[in-house]
Formats: C-alpha cells, sequence, structure tokens
C-alpha cells in the first residue's frame, strides 16, 4: 500500500485553491413536450416517453414512463389540445439521478424528500483543543480533532486520489453526494480493522509505542488526529495499511475528513447500535436527499436493504451535538428520520418515513 509522506507542500496552494471553491450547486431542468433550444434540458419526446440530458456525454436518453410526461412550461399537449402546467414523472424520485422537476439528486420538486444544502464554507482554521480524558469529554472537536495538519493533508488527498481513481479533474467533485462517495472510498482503501480492547494492539500502539497517555474512559475512540498520525506506525505491530482501528475509529476518520472537506454536521454523524455483540459504530449521512449508511466500504454497500443487526441504529452524534456515551439521550430518530424532519439541525417540513421512526428508515426498499 502506498504511503504519503507527511506533508506535501507542492500540492496545498493548488489544493487550497481549489477547495476554497467547492460549493453546492444544484440545477433544475424543466420538461418540455418539444425539442429545447437549450442543450442540457429534459424534455417530453412523446406523453409516454423523456429524453434526459447525459452531462456526461453530452447526449440525451430516452426513457418510459409510468404515466404522462407533462410540461412544467405551459406549452400545448398535441395530443389533447390542452395546456399542461405541471410536471408528473412517476418513480424519477428514486434514480440517483437530478431530473424532471428535481432541484437536487432525488429530492424538491415532486419529489417527498427535501433538498437540505450539505456544504459549509470553507474553514481553514479549528482552534486546537485537547484529545477527551474522561467518558463526558467525548465530544465533536476532541475526537474529530479537525485542527492537525496530518487530518488536513488527507483531506486533500481524499479528493484528489478519488478524481484519480474515476479519471476526473478534482474540480468536478463540488456537491455533498460526490464528496461523501470520496470519504467512504478512501477510508476503505487506506484503514484496516485492528482490535483496541484492554491491552490490544490499538492500546499498545497508542500508549505504549507512542508514549500518548491516553485514555478517554468508555470504549478507547480513537481522535482521528492520532488515528493518521499514528496507528500506521512501524512500531504498531499487526497493522499493513496506513490507519488502523476498529469500527468507531473508521467512523470517527470518515467524519473528520468529510467535515474538513466541507460537510455539514446535519448531514454527517456517527451512529452507535448498542444491541450489536460488543457494540458497532458506523455514519449516517444525507446522501442523494436522505438520510443513508456509511460502513465499511464504498458509499453504495449499505443503500439497498436492512442486512445485518449491527445496523439497528439507537444513538448518534456529530461535531456539534453530543456527547458520545450510551445514555446521553442522543436518539438516532430525532435528527435523521427520512426524509428531514423539523429539528436542531435538520431543517424543513416533517414526511416522515416510515411514520413512526425505525432504523429502517436509511434504505432504499423503506424510503426511496
Amino acid at each position: 500500500m502506498h504511503r504519503f509522506p507527511a506533508t506535501h507542500p507542492e500540492r496545498l496552494p493548488r489544493r487550497l485553491t481549489i477547495l476554497a471553491l467547492i460549493a453546492f450547486a444544484a440545477s433544475v431542468h424543466a420538461a418540455e413536450f418539444r425539442h429545447p433550444t437549450e442543450t442540457g434540458t429534459d424534455y417530453c419526446v412523446s406523453r409516454d416517453v423523456i429524453a434526459e440530458f447525459d452531462s456526461a456525454s453530452g447526449g440525451y436518453t430516452q426513457r418510459a414512463v409510468d404515466g404522462i410526461c407533462r410540461s412544467t412550461v405551459g406549452l400545448i399537449d398535441e395530443a389533447t389540445l390542452g395546456v399542461v402546467e405541471t410536471l408528473i414523472l412517476p418513480g424519477n424520485c428514486e434514480d440517483g439521478k437530478q431530473n424532471g422537476s428535481e432541484q437536487g439528486v432525488d429530492c424538491g420538486g415532486n419529489c417527498p424528500a427535501q433538498c437540505v444544502e450539505c456544504i459549509d464554507p470553507w474553514t481553514s482554521t479549528y482552534w486546537p483543543i485537547a484529545v477527551p480524558t474522561q467518558t463526558p469529554e467525548q465530544v465533536g472537536p476532541r475526537l474529530l480533532q479537525l485542527q492537525d495538519d496530518q487530518l488536513l493533508v488527507r483531506a486533500y488527498d481524499t479528493l484528489f486520489e478519488f478524481a484519480d481513481e474515476e479519471r476526473k479533474l478534482v474540480g468536478q467533485y463540488r456537491d455533498s453526494d460526490s464528496i461523501l462517495e470520496a470519504v467512504a472510498w478512501y477510508v476503505d482503501r487506506h484503514m484496516s480493522w485492528r482490535s483496541d480492547s484492554d491491552g490490544g494492539p490499538n492500546q499498545t500502539c497508542i500508549n505504549t509505542v507512542n508514549n500518548l497517555g491516553y485514555n478517554p474512559g468508555w470504549d478507547f475512540p480513537i481522535p482521528a488526529s492520532y488515528t493518521v498520525n499514528y496507528t500506521g506506525r512501524p512500531g504498531c505491530t499487526s497493522c499493513t495499511n496506513d490507519f488502523c482501528g476498529d469500527c468507531d475509529d473508521f467512523a470517527i476518520l470518515r467524519q473528520a475528513l468529510a467535515k474538513r472537506i466541507g460537510i455539514s454536521s446535519k448531514c454527517i454523524w456517527d451512529a452507535i447500535d448498542l444491541k450489536s455483540p460488543g457494540l458497532h459504530e458506523y455514519n449516517i449521512v444525507l446522501y442523494q436527499g436522505k438520510y443513508r449508511l456509511m460502513d465499511y466500504g464504498t458509499m453504495d454497500a449499505w443503500l439497498a436493504t436492512h442486512t445485518t443487526s449491527m445496523h439497528e441504529t439507537e444513538n448518534n452524534w456529530n461535531y456539534v451535538y453530543g456527547p458520545r456515551e450510551p445514555d446521553a439521550g442522543n436518539d438516532a430518530g430525532d435528527f435523521t428520520h427520512n426524509y428531514p424532519p423539523d429539528g436542531p439541525l435538520s431543517p424543513g417540513p416533517k414526511v416522515d418515513c416510515p411514520t413512526t421512526w425505525n432504523y429502517h428508515t436509511y434504505y432504499q426498499d423503506t424510503c426511496p
């Protein structure tokens, strides 16, 4: 596995310029009952077929719709000689693309999910803060350690490596969905699992090999700065990757990288399942307009349906809401109930899916 040097001085100015330009952008394509005058606009071929613009190829693809393809621009429907005023495209709110009347990917317009802005203004400075020394101090700023220089370098690398993998320019990753895909891919590639049980290899690495004297209280969560700076060092045995840790350490690093790139706290959380054997921690993210799970593997690994008892989400925490402890009362349903409900960190009207919250809300077969 390729290891990166601690700093990349030749890259930083270019990366700072690019990341400062990252901003969420969404456009609305109105469907017309004729070929549009401007390339890039979806239009109705007939009442049963829509032509959708593909930005990657610059061309159009056609697909059937289970209903009448209607225009939003008041054109004449030649079949009925009536003026059409709304766009009805059944099923397009779950195809993973922005089309029809949508204001984002599968959100806004005629979709039940409201589009939520997930990009925060780019922040260049985070003030230093100490790591936790007891369970009540296990809060976002102390665990994410966003001020760490090496964490910032790794955040840059996340976008650049993912862009190289997909053969794209890094400037194309301006939306939160692409950034979350990059974070999931990068951590899956650069981090391997290693136990942090009492006296186990993680604790030995942190406190014996690196002599950090770290004692955070419950469950030994490793701060993201410690993960990127210490866990992959040669003296730490059984780590054959750039970083090592167990499930909570993976989730903390994903949240830290996403935050450092610019993802808003309302769109990324650490989630904890207390029922699973030995506890399991992972992430809940706002992806394509809905709250979904991010865990081991790439972003698409846990979207479709509930497949493991380790994802029976109970509580959650993030950079601004916590602390991270089992009895803190941080109920996941208060903040991540599809579709985005009212709440301190989730704006918009409450359209519950399912009506009574449970952990199945995060899957496409329950909330498409």
